[in-house]
């Protein structure tokens, strides 16, 4: 039975995603997503745009239904946020 040496590593994030593996990445993140229909307004614009790919929602009472409902007609995110 041969055995051959390899030289192989773990490809880094950057590398993972496409890029050279010294590539510098930016993560864009919606922070406080139902802090107020500003915020809501303004974090859906920049994912509806790709601009962001992620938000995180504060739980606060009088936007959590709006937030529900407006993930709820995203059928790709209904999955990721299983509001009831």
């Amino acid at each position: 039975m041969a055995t051959y040496a390899t030289n192989s590593r773990r490809k880094n994030i950057a590398e993972q995603l496409g890029y050279s593996a010294d590539a510098k990445l930016v993560i864009l993140h919606a922070d406080d997503l139902a802090m107020a229909h500003s915020v809501n307004q303004a974090s859906f614009v920049a994912l509806d745009q790709k601009a962001v790919s992620s938000a995180s929602v504060v739980s606060h009472k009088s936007f959590y239904m709006w937030i529900s409902n407006r993930i709820g007609g995203i059928p790709e995110q209904n999955e990721q946020f299983p509001f009831p």
